[in-house]
């Protein structure tokens, strides 16, 4: 029986370290996206540098001995975010969304019509904060005080005068 737990663990172990790399793998790949989107010396140079991170993280995590600490990076890293990860397969997968607007000009059109909405939309909320945080701050400057009150169904800041008494 004792046997039989030591194999399972050490399954887990070579699971979770597969896991790891594959994480780690795709973080070097996003690293060298990022760096075919840029001309700036000063980035290129940090990008170059996580991804020699991630080379030197994924040689640690196959000479981690202890699978407490393996479940430890797993808990902190990975349990409760697998939703990102089905969010991912579904989009892609989703009928009539990814392979339609890929394969057809119609639905091409369609993707590319929605995607320029949600960019103005984004456009539209970005300026709308930035706004809001002026106001702010003006405000912080004018000795006003700002304060959390419930509306529309959510927590918003809102501007309060000092009154004096």
């Amino acid at each position: 029986m004792g046997h039989k737990n030591e194999r399972k663990l050490d399954v887990q172990k070579t699971k979770l370290k597969a896991l790891f790399n594959e994480m780690i793998s795709v973080n070097i790949a996003i690293m060298e996206f990022q760096l075919t989107l840029t001309d700036k010396e000063e980035e290129i140079k940090g990008l170059k540098h996580f991804i020699k991170e991630s080379e030197k993280a994924q040689k640690i995590v196959n000479s981690i001995v202890h699978y407490e600490i393996l479940v430890n990076l797993y808990n902190s890293f990975v349990n409760s975010k697998e939703i990102f990860y089905l969010t991912l397969v579904r989009t892609i997968c989703k009928k009539d969304t990814i392979v339609k607007w890929d394969r057809t000009k119609k639905g091409f059109e369609e993707f590319l019509e929605k995607e320029k909405l949600a960019k103005v939309k984004s456009e539209e909320e970005a300026k709308e904060m930035a706004a809001k945080e002026e106001m702010f701050r003006k405000a912080k400057e004018q000795g006003k005080k700002i304060e959390m009150v419930f509306a529309d169904g959510k927590l918003q800041p809102t501007i309060v005068d000092n009154k004096s008494n």
